[in-house]
């Protein structure tokens, strides 16, 4: 790297490329401001989600001054953005309505109750719980963790023409023990920020509990599934059954092909012995011949006497 004065140019070149330099610098860090704003605002309104009211106080990085964000989700309409902007600071519960700061009664802007329950509201789910078993409501959502705020769950049941409250909780899981038929119904959850009590996010829940499921008899019970470690077993157990009778099998034919041979053998070498004793013709001439001879001799003696 040249130095300034290696670099021969003049004072006004000089100052002219720090300033170059100096603008090409802020515009990066512009942009990085920026993103960084992005990223960490509004997160009700990114992930698929487009639902739920903030107010987030954001402290611009280029001016150090604090600005207030509506992040209003929910609603296509911008008439709907229009009168929640308005009416931010009026706050009604339990149809009392009062301004979040003052604490002074306020009168709420035209269609902002309408707008609040279209913008709030974020999922639905159905639970169906047996009786006499525990009831799980599950209020939370996931851009809820990334608000740096405390919050309070409401738990309402809303019935045709009235809304009663039924708990409240720091937790977003809430529980009903032991439910019985008469929790049957809708319920909402809503979330609400702990220090102004204003609402951020709904989810509705429809609940139906269902009478236990009765004890089967013995008799309808289907025998125990067989795992696979029992499967295994019995096709190594029949492999098994099957070498030993093929070698059983094997051993029963080689004896009987034993014995056939032997029985075979003997009677070729039985044979040979019978046909070893049976005299020739010579033989039996000779015989003949010495059996006549005795007679001759007895004849000549006769005759000699």
């Amino acid at each position: 790297m040249k130095s300034i004065k290696d670099s021969k140019l003049t004072a006004t070149e000089l100052i002219k490329a720090i300033e170059s330099n100096f603008q090409e610098l802020k515009r990066k860090a512009d942009i990085i401001a920026q993103r960084f704003e992005q990223e960490r605002s509004c997160p009700n309104l990114k992930g698929g989600f487009k639902c739920g009211l903030l107010e987030q106080k954001i402290i611009q990085c280029g001016t150090c001054k604090e600005q207030s964000l509506l992040c209003v989700g929910g609603s296509t309409e911008k008439k709907c953005e229009e009168i929640l902007s308005h009416c931010l600071m009026c706050v009604c519960r339990a149809g009392v309505c009062h301004h979040r700061i003052t604490k002074q009664p306020c009168q709420p802007c035209k269609g902002y109750q309408k707008c609040l329950n279209e913008v709030l509201h974020c999922k639905d789910q159905d639970l169906r719980v047996a009786e006499g078993e525990d009831l799980k409501f599950d209020c939370n959502l996931n851009f809820l963790n990334s608000v740096d705020e405390k919050f309070e769950f409401v738990l309402e049941k809303r019935e045709e023409l009235d809304v009663s409250l039924m708990q409240t909780s720091n937790k977003p899981d809430i529980f009903i023990h032991k439910a019985n038929k008469d929790v049957s119904g809708r319920y909402s959850c809503t979330a609400k920020s702990k220090d102004a009590m204003f609402p951020i996010s709904r989810v509705d829940f429809t609940v139906k509990v269902v009478s236990p499921r009765k004890p089967e008899s013995l008799d309808s019970v289907p025998p125990p599934a067989r795992n696979k470690k029992d499967k295994f077993r019995d096709n190594q157990m029949a492999q098994v059954t099957v070498i030993c009778a093929t070698v059983i099998i094997l051993a029963i034919t080689a004896s009987i092909m034993t014995c056939i041979c032997l029985y075979i053998r003997e009677s070729h070498r039985a044979e040979e012995v019978r046909a070893q004793k049976k005299p020739t013709v010579l033989e039996e001439v000779k015989i003949s011949i010495d059996s006549e001879k005795p007679e001759t001799r007895e004849k000549a003696t006769q005759t000699d006497v």
